[in-house]
């Protein structure tokens, strides 16, 4: 199995199980997009992981494509799949996600 595969669904399980791990993930030059909201920064990445309204969530994977960037020094991983969640209220979703 591919290693960037194996790495995408590490971060993934952690998300599900336990998302203030992934802070360690993160570099204060890391970038992530949600929503088309640009967020910089280890510490506004997690805020942002984990300000989520639900109770309970698990990605399913779909597919992953990676290449690495032109510096050589890091990734552009695309990862689409599923999110299943419940929402504090108990009502339960399914959302596509890229």
């Amino acid at each position: 199995m591919d290693p960037v595969y194996v790495f995408v669904k590490q971060v993934y399980k952690m998300f599900d199980e336990n998302p203030t791990d992934l802070g360690n993930l993160y570099l204060e030059g890391s970038m992530m997009t949600f929503e088309g909201q640009r967020i910089m920064g280890k510490d506004s990445i997690l805020a942002k992981l984990i300000s989520h309204p639900f109770t309970r969530c698990q990605h399913r994977i779909n597919s992953v494509d990676f290449h690495t960037s032109d510096a050589a020094v890091g990734w552009l991983v695309l990862v689409s799949g599923v999110l299943d969640f419940d929402w504090l209220d108990g009502e339960r979703q399914a959302l596509n996600f890229t």
